[in-house]
């Protein structure tokens, strides 16, 4: 059934061949410039991206896709050049107070959107399972599952990230893994301090 208005008959609609689908997994040349406003907090939030975009391309190489290893690695490459564009303070570079302020601002804006996603998530998990009126021992296994997922998304496609940029060995298979352990230490450790 047509949309009241839409005229569909006479219209031709754009193909793509082959060689066009191929030609659109091609890196993009130029990386968009961030704008004036771009900041601490955008940096943190392009390099959580990039981080999942490297998942994506790990489990394409994990499960020889090759669509998810080729979307994964464009935007994952143009989320690391935007986040490299922020100039961040080194704590080694400070000469003074208002060095170490600044190394102190771009660090905690940086890390936020790092640990948003396990924060949200595992908070959700545990108000939803305490709302549901479950026993407080399988709340708190909801609220560490839910905050264990985007934080072995996160570690695995940083273990994938570091493999890259050294070169040589690349193993999905290990930067799973990898990931898997760390993202347990990530989500345990913090969730044994809160409780």
């Amino acid at each position: 059934m047509a949309l009241p208005g839409l005229n569909t008959e006479n219209q031709v609609l754009p193909t793509r061949n082959v060689v066009e689908l191929a030609e659109a997994n091609k890196p993009v040349i130029g990386i968009p410039e961030p704008s004036e406003s771009y900041g601490a907090w955008s940096a943190g939030i392009d390099q959580a991206q990039g981080l999942g975009w490297r998942f994506v391309q790990m489990m394409g190489d994990l499960w020889d896709i090759e669509s998810w290893e080729d979307r994964g690695e464009l935007g994952a490459e143009e989320n690391e050049a935007l986040a490299a564009a922020y100039k961040r303070q080194a704590f080694q570079e400070s000469e003074g107070m208002g060095d170490v302020s600044k190394w102190i601002h771009d660090t905690v804006k940086t890390q936020i959107p790092m640990m948003a996603p396990s924060i949200i998530a595992g908070g959700v998990a545990g108000v939803l399972a305490f709302w549901l009126g479950a026993p407080t021992a399988v709340a708190s296994a909801a609220t560490l599952a839910a905050a264990y997922v985007p934080n072995y998304v996160l570690n695995s496609g940083e273990t994938y990230a570091k493999q890259i940029e050294a070169g040589g060995n690349i193993s999905a298979k290990h930067a799973a893994v990898t990931g898997a352990f760390v993202a347990l230490l990530d989500t345990i450790v913090p969730g044994k301090i809160a409780t």
